[in-house]
């Protein structure tokens, strides 16, 4: 629509020639002028007077005619201050009238039909479950999670989840949400800036899987790559509630909150709830008082609950007592009862800080709990149902038991004793006997059969070992199984196994009934005898030794027609000596004649004489294997623990 406002030029253009002497003149004719009031011009119609017929201008004429008349009438002054009255005064009619509070109804109810519409409800209640979306149920408007208590069983902004479930009263929240796939995600991406911290917060466990879960972000660096990284982590065992925080690494431009179970395949079922991503260090729970309580509390007034209003003023409160009802828990601060004003006192109802008990006198007292520093009294007897007995007397605790057994602890005998029913008895005191066990309850001593020990007494000085005292018939440690046994009696020390070994050791001599091995070195001071019984007792046959390791063997030859033999060691011996170093040949003729050695081999020798078939003897002398080069050893050592 073109805009006309303000002076406007037209130019009417007439091409002529200037040299031909002919005037030339311009004519211009404007048909359907429309002139509009406004800045702008509306597109051109026709006036309607103009389209109309003879009648319609005829008509018009008389009606032009007619107001003349009529306003010449007017003009009167009398007759236009009673018409001028009139108006005023159906105006006034009109606005007072019930049409205009109709009008006013009709408009007002249809003002509130357009506010209450369904049109504005549904506008009202998506602002206000949106605004309930973002302020969450502990209030916390920095949570990233909207949801993050699945309320409602709701996994609404979670993608990945297997579902919501309830059930379980470990988290602390009715709905937890229940993952059984490799990767979850909650919401979208959001823009990121290096540097900043990151809370996590999450209550998660398993009752099935054997894989870890973790929870933090899915990030996009700013080439478009993707990385992934989990501050919190549970392994399978975990049941509780985990915090950590993570700052944005550079590089980093936008993130997803993801969970995942740390598998490929065979997942099993974590369940998390009671979540928190945000900026903020996560608040303590902060749900209002109204959403916190809202089965307890009863938020209304009741009818004939309400007696009267009360103002509180610095001049108190009478209330009438026969028109308040008070229930569940009150408190009143100390001292605001007077005495003589509670009726019906019972102890049940009675919870002080000291009672003086001299001045109760108490006659059968049923006592459940009792919570003290000291009991001073003389004697305490208490006897159990099935007959079992205690009793403390004179500083003494004594326990019998039905069966006649009994402990008891600080009597004058011992710290501690533990009788049978027959009366043995094992003590323990810090005092002579040590540990001891006896015959008899209150014996000193054990001079009766089948004692298996008397006492074990431990010697205030560290440089002392204890001592175990044995009875008349000593002891005996035995393993039935094997039959190998100790004895340690007034004989001396008997060390068994079956048959196999049996071994005394009486006064100053060790006696062994089985083979003796000695697997190291042995020695000794004294001499080595081989004992031999003989007419007159048992004789010692002393050893032969020298100063070297020699093992020695002997035989008888014949040096034969050729007075020369060839003597062939034992294989066997050779085993256990060195012929590869000088070793010694031993000979003695039977006969008349001589014989000498003529050859020495490492594994022969050779004897000739001076006649023929000469009878020989001879004596082989080498050293041991091993011990080529020892002599005259010296045991240092073994002269210093001897000393």
């Amino acid at each position: 629509m073109a805009n006309i406002s303000g002076s406007k030029t037209f130019l009417l253009r007439n091409d002529y020639d200037s040299t031909g002497g002919t005037t030339n003149t311009v004519e211009a004719y404007i048909y359907g002028l429309k002139l509009e009031k406004g800045a702008f011009a509306s597109d051109w119609n026709a006036n309607p007077a103009d389209n109309a017929t003879v009648t319609a201008v005829t008509s018009l004429s008389a009606t032009v005619d007619g107001l003349g008349v009529t306003v010449s009438k007017k003009v009167d002054n009398d007759t236009f201050t009673s018409y001028q009255t009139q108006v005023a005064n159906a105006l006034v009619s009109k606005v007072e009238s019930s049409d205009f509070t109709s009008y006013k109804t009709q408009t007002d109810s249809a003002i509130q039909a357009k506010v209450s519409s369904s049109d504005y409800n549904t506008e009202v209640t998506q602002l206000n479950n949106l605004i309930n979306s973002k302020v969450t149920a502990n209030g916390d408007i920095t949570n990233i999670v909207l949801n993050p208590y699945f309320d409602n069983a709701s996994a609404n902004g979670w993608t990945g989840l297997a579902g919501v479930s309830t059930g379980n009263t470990f988290p602390g929240t009715k709905y937890y949400g229940g993952q059984t796939g490799r990767d979850a995600f909650y919401g979208g991406t959001f823009t990121v800036v290096p540097g900043d911290t990151y809370y996590f917060k999450v209550t998660a466990w398993t009752d099935n899987s054997t894989y870890t879960w973790s929870m933090g972000f899915r990030l996009v660096k700013s080439d478009g790559s993707i990385t992934w990284n989990a501050p919190i982590m549970f392994a399978s065992s975990d049941k509780t509630t985990k915090t950590a925080k993570f700052v944005i690494p550079s590089g980093i431009v936008q993130a997803t909150v993801w969970t995942q179970i740390n598998a490929t395949s065979n997942f099993g079922e974590w369940w998390f709830t009671n979540i928190y991503v945000g900026k903020t260090v996560p608040a303590t729970e902060m749900y209002s008082q109204i959403s916190q309580l809202t089965d307890n509390i009863n938020l209304r007034v009741q009818k004939n609950d309400v007696i009267n209003q009360i103002n509180v003023s610095s001049e108190g409160i009478l209330i009438d007592g026969a028109k308040v009802h008070i229930t569940g828990t009150t408190t009143i601060d100390n001292a605001v009862i007077k005495d003589a004003m509670i009726a019906n006192l019972s102890a049940s109802k009675l919870t002080a800080g000291t009672i003086d008990a001299s001045l109760i006198n108490v006659i059968n007292l049923n006592a459940n709990n009792i919570s003290t520093g000291t009991i001073t009294g003389v004697t305490f007897h208490q006897t159990s149902s099935l007959g079992n007995e205690a009793w403390i007397q004179n500083g003494t605790m004594q326990v019998k038991g039905v069966a006649g057994n009994r402990v008891i602890v600080g009597s004058s005998l011992a710290n501690m004793a533990m009788i049978s029913s027959d009366n043995h008895t094992l003590e323990f005191s810090l005092v002579d006997v040590g540990i001891g066990y006896y015959t008899s309850y209150g014996s000193t001593s054990n001079t009766g059969s089948g004692t298996k020990l008397a006492s074990l007494s431990f010697a205030d000085d560290t440089t002392k070992l204890p001592t175990l005292l044995t009875s008349l018939y000593g002891i005996t440690l035995t393993d039935n199984t094997n039959s190998n046994s100790i004895t340690l009696n007034s004989s001396g020390i008997t060390i068994g196994s079956g048959s196999s070994l049996h071994t005394d050791f009486v006064g100053a001599k060790a006696m062994f009934y089985e083979p003796v091995i000695v697997a190291n070195n042995f020695s000794v001071t004294g001499t080595k005898n081989a004992i031999v019984q003989t007419s007159q007792g048992w004789a010692k046959i002393n050893a032969y030794e020298t100063a070297e390791y020699y093992f020695g063997d002997m035989a008888k030859v014949n040096t034969g027609s050729g007075s020369k033999v060839k003597v062939m060691m034992d294989s066997l011996f050779l085993e256990t000596v060195n012929t590869n170093v000088d070793y010694h040949v031993f000979v003695s003729s039977y006969g008349n004649g001589y014989a000498w050695v003529s050859e020495q081999g490492k594994d022969y020798f050779i004897i000739e004489s001076n006649v023929p078939n000469l009878e020989v003897s001879y004596e082989v002398k080498a050293k041991r294997l091993g011990y080529e080069n020892t002599r005259l050893e010296i045991d240092e050592d073994f002269g210093k623990e001897v000393a």
